[in-house]
């Protein structure tokens, strides 16, 4: 299967097998469960235990250059991101945040390393 045929989930699950290779981003890799189906009770009950629309997919909880951690929303190559995903995205940098859109394994893990680099901002 060529990397454009996979779907979000795969490449997600890609990324996070990556970054467990590791140890300066594996442990602090974590993936917000907020999207997928869930039927009208579940995601009653999800809603308040806090899940939020539009939160990005990913948070790598390391601060890094004078920011407080990365978040990623993860596209596959062609996929759309959501006005509440932009929301969250604007509301992350303007509280210190650095947060990126990655279509695709490639641009994501790229981000990351970019992210990690120490060099001031």
């Amino acid at each position: 299967m060529g990397t454009k045929n996979l779907t979000e989930d795969q490449i997600q699950m890609q990324l996070v097998a990556w970054a467990r290779l590791h140890n300066t981003i594996g442990p602090y890799l974590i993936h917000i469960p907020n999207g997928g189906y869930r039927n009208p009770r579940e995601g009653a009950k999800f809603k308040r235990m806090g899940v939020l629309r539009g939160v990005s997919d990913i948070f790598l909880a390391k601060p890094q250059n004078g920011l407080h951690g990365l978040w990623i929303e993860l596209k596959r190559p062609g996929g759309k991101l959501t006005s509440d995903q932009y929301n969250w995205i604007k509301l992350m940098l303007a509280q210190g945040y650095e947060a990126k859109v990655c279509y695709g394994f490639d641009e994501a893990k790229d981000v990351i390393l970019e992210y990690l680099k120490n060099k001031e901002r």
